[in-house]
């Protein structure tokens, strides 16, 4: 490229000027006037005179135009050299008998416009703002509108919030930077306008996914959770179930088990704004958060109660250094979420804000609302699952009277600790609550739910700062966005679980038999015990776990003490011995260096970065 170099210069030099035409040139399209008029945004720039620019430019009211001085180009604008948009069904052969000429500030891609329009004030059309949104251009409010932001920046906003985390500032700055990158003219401010804008843009954009546009009753009977986008994998009866999967064997029960994840989230924080504005929620309950009033309500009276037992374990150890943090200037020190944790989408108020630490009283809400008609057998994943289910049955009781599990029996739900939490529970923990002792879990691991924080505390930095409605407004559409997402890849993945699995079960099943073989050939009798001792405790957990060990847990330096010891009774009488040369020495050297060997490479790659 750099022998070309020269060249690229050149020409984006030119661009700055007329070009290859002259300064005496006339119009191209009337053959009269002096062609002084360069649009931006048209291909290939031609000048044209003052009047056929504004005719090719009807239809393209937002583009750029500049004027020929004699010596550069400066900045003008359609409306300056006449253009009025007509609105409604009128157009420039049939003007309206009965204008409202007025002029508004227009937010496009290109940054903002003066523009000047005429509203059709005819009795059969239709009012102001309708007339707008007919054009494609949102107005900031429908009553006496003087700021209008277009459709196509609307949804290039949105995508670059959701998929780049672009705030609304930094977009609203680059807009005014693209009007006038020098600063020589007084640009409006319109932030406020466009934040108002966008927080109904993502608030209509979830009422058409879900088809309430279409609903002969309107929006106002949206009911709960009816915004959210639905995980299509998930075993949902009547939809993608067969009418006889109640009749499974034993066995295969578990290919029909709602699978779920809860967690806490902490830097999903909300500062206290104090403000006489009032903050309008718009969807009540609708997407992922809970309505907040019932929610708010049932906190306020259980926020006392009694927590979960006092326990040596770490994980509930980890739920008490939360509950102790401060939260003075808060309104949330963070959120609960319920995620599906087999395919990683968000589930229908599954979210809710924290007023202080990992209280159980928010987690009960937020969980049974997310859980909601759910009829089937439930797997529930959560890293303080081994003390917080002790007493959710009890603490169920105090819930309204409208939220209750629909689960026939407490059989019917199993409890877990996500694989990568368990390590820090006691050992009593590892057997019961582990996901590699649980039939029909495969390989789920627990951790979805982590993955899918990672991608909201993008969020973080502006929702901390928002008002509470907008806050929740923001977070739903970022949990949309996650869902949908998930929901186009959902084909690749599964296909690509389902070849690893067929693969994985074929080396498996004929490595288990071998060593099954092998095991029963020299032990039937324990390999039997072994099998009552499992399906007593699957039936009844009651019963003593057979992944628990029974025997002390010893050290590696025990192990080294007690062999330094009988080396040190066996060599009495030999005469002295150099304590590094014995075989306990040895055998000890040899294991530090392959933990060496294992930690080398990690080194190396920490010393490069």
């Amino acid at each position: 490229w750099l022998q070309y170099r020269s060249s690229y210069l050149c020409e984006l030099l030119r661009r700055k000027g007329r070009g290859t035409v002259e300064d005496s040139s006339c119009c191209p399209m009337c053959h009269r006037t002096r062609a002084v008029m360069r649009c931006r945004e048209c291909f290939g720039g031609t000048l044209l005179c003052g009047r056929c620019c504004v005719e090719n430019h009807r239809q393209h009211p937002l583009h750029r135009i500049e004027e020929w001085t004699g010596d550069s180009f400066k900045k003008t604008s359609l409306r300056e050299l006449g253009l009025v948009m007509h609105l409604g069904t009128h157009n420039t052969q049939s003007p309206c008998v009965n204008p409202s000429i007025k002029t508004l500030v227009v937010l496009h891609t290109n940054g903002l416009h003066s523009v000047a329009v005429n509203f059709c004030g005819c009795r059969h059309n239709l009012a102001g703002y309708q007339q707008l949104l007919q054009a494609s251009w949102y107005p900031a409010t429908p009553l006496n509108p003087e700021t209008c932001v277009t459709i196509e920046l609307l949804e290039l906003f949105h995508l670059l919030n959701l998929q780049g985390n672009t705030t609304i500032y930094d977009f609203v700055k680059v807009m005014e930077m693209t009007t006038d990158g020098w600063l020589l003219e007084r640009i409006p401010d319109r932030q406020q306008s466009f934040t108002t804008v966008v927080q109904e843009w993502r608030h209509l954009c979830m009422l058409m996914r879900a088809g309430r546009g279409h609903e002969p009753d309107g929006i106002p009977t949206t009911k709960p959770g009816e915004l959210a986008v639905q995980c299509r994998a998930c075993p949902h009866p009547g939809y993608n179930l067969p009418d006889n999967f109640r009749d499974v064997p034993k066995g295969h029960s578990y290919l029909y088990w709602q699978t779920v994840a809860v967690d806490c989230n902490f830097r999903l924080k909300n500062r206290y704004r104090h403000s006489n504005n009032l903050d309008v929620t718009l969807s009540h309950g609708w997407a992922y958060f809970v309505e907040q009033k019932g929610y708010l309500e049932y906190v306020k009276r259980h926020a006392n109660q009694q927590e979960v037992r006092m326990s040596t374990c770490a994980g509930f150890q980890a739920m008490l250094q939360a509950n102790l943090k401060k939260a003075k200037g808060l309104n949330a020190t963070g959120v609960v979420g319920v995620a599906c944790s087999r395919h990683e989408l968000w589930r229908p108020n599954g979210m809710g804000d924290l007023q202080r630490g990992e209280r159980c009283c928010n987690v009960d809400y937020v969980l049974v609302a997310a859980l909601l008609g759910v009829t089937l057998r439930l797997l529930i994943m959560y890293d303080i699952a081994c003390q917080y289910f002790k007493l959710f049955w009890t603490r169920m009781l105090g819930l309204p009277a409208g939220m209750r599990l629909a689960i026939p029996s407490i059989k019917q739900v199993v409890t877990k600790v996500p694989k990568g939490h368990l390590r820090a529970h006691e050992d009593a923990c590892q057997g019961p609550f582990s996901l590699n002792y649980t039939n029909g879990a495969a390989e789920t691991d627990g951790e979805g739910i982590e993955r899918l924080w990672s991608w909201l505390n993008k969020a973080a930095p502006s929702a901390k700062e928002m008002t509470q409605a907008s806050r929740h407004e923001l977070l739903d559409d970022f949990c949309g966005y996650t869902n949908w997402r998930k929901t186009l890849g959902l084909c690749d993945i599964l296909a690509r679980r389902l070849l690893d699995a067929i693969k994985l079960a074929k080396t498996q099943r004929a490595e288990f038999q071998a060593f099954d073989a092998r095991v029963r050939e020299h032990a039937p009798e324990e390999v039997d015990g072994w099998e009552a001792m499992l399906e007593d405790w699957q039936n009844d957990h009651t019963q003593p776990c057979p992944y628990v060990s029974t025997q002390p847990r010893v050290t590696f330096n025990a192990v080294r003490l007690a062999l330094l010891h009988d080396e040190e009774r066996d060599m009495q009488g030999c005469g002295v011995v150099a304590a590094n040369n014995t075989p306990t020495s040895f055998i000890c050297l040899g294991l530090e260096v392959e933990n060496l060997q294992y930690d080398l490479p990690v080194l190396i790659v920490t010393i490069h970065c």
